[in-house]
């Protein structure tokens, strides 16, 4: 069965809340036409967008404000703008790649990114990010890899830097898997979302982003397999915020 629909999402500010429910469920979906399982794409493709954004695939978090990533894992802080005299054109152009195991799940990430500290009339206004990341988790009953592109622009809003605006595209194309005792999938799912950033603006004070304006669009391809049936779908359509 393939189906193509219009999705108009109209998503509040408050979204961000539901950062630990959209990682339990944005695998999911239901394989028949119904207005149910537009909530559940929807939901989807809202959740996948957060974690893009936030660096939930393992790229830059816009929650850090005006600050470089200091690995594309963001497991530390970057260099930041307090008490620097000037930051205009810094660049920071590195690649990363390393395997582990965590637990019984083995781990590989690649990334390559570029950023640039951008300036106005002398004073830092921002950065430029251009940020490629390959992500993989493989374990006993499960096989995930995630490649995500962060390609967007930021810039104070405000003069504190606590609200920024941003322009520019996310993209993530990720296949994870369910398998069974015997190796078997029993579940899948591999989306391919691409998403356009207009005039975003995003209080970054909190403990997570909140997106006080502006508007995304998006086109995903989106096929799953559960209980058995495969299901594809293409879809468009825009966040407001």
């Amino acid at each position: 069965m393939k189906r193509s629909l219009k999705i108009s999402l109209v998503a509040l500010a408050s979204v961000f809340f539901v950062y630990t429910s959209c990682k339990k469920s944005a695998t999911t979906s239901t394989p028949s036409n119904t207005s149910a399982n537009t909530r559940t794409i929807s939901k989807q493709i809202a959740c996948t967008f957060i974690k893009s954004l936030n660096g939930g695939y393992g790229g830059a978090n816009i929650g850090d404000g005006i600050k470089a990533p200091s690995s594309p894992m963001a497991t530390q802080k970057g260099p930041g703008v307090n008490s620097v005299t000037s930051y205009c054109g810094y660049t920071i152009d590195s690649a990363l790649y390393f395997t582990g195991l965590v637990g019984d799940t083995a781990r590989v990430v690649g990334s390559k990114y570029k950023f640039i500290y951008t300036c106005s009339n002398g004073a830092l206004n921002g950065y430029i990010l251009s940020d490629s990341i390959t992500y993989t988790n493989n374990g006993t009953l499960f096989n995930n890899k995630y490649l995500t592109g962060q390609n967007y622009a930021v810039n104070n809003f405000n003069a504190d830097f606590s609200v920024v605006l941003i322009r520019g595209t996310l993209g993530t194309n990720y296949s994870v898997s369910t398998l069974n005792n015997s190796h078997v999938v029993v579940a899948s799912n591999k989306s391919n979302i691409q998403y356009y950033l207009n005039a975003l603006t995003i209080n970054v004070t909190g403990r997570l982003p909140d997106i006080t304006g502006g508007s995304v669009d998006f086109n995903a391809s989106i096929i799953y397999l559960q209980d058995g049936n495969t299901v594809s779908g293409n879809y468009s359509g825009s966040m407001q915020f």
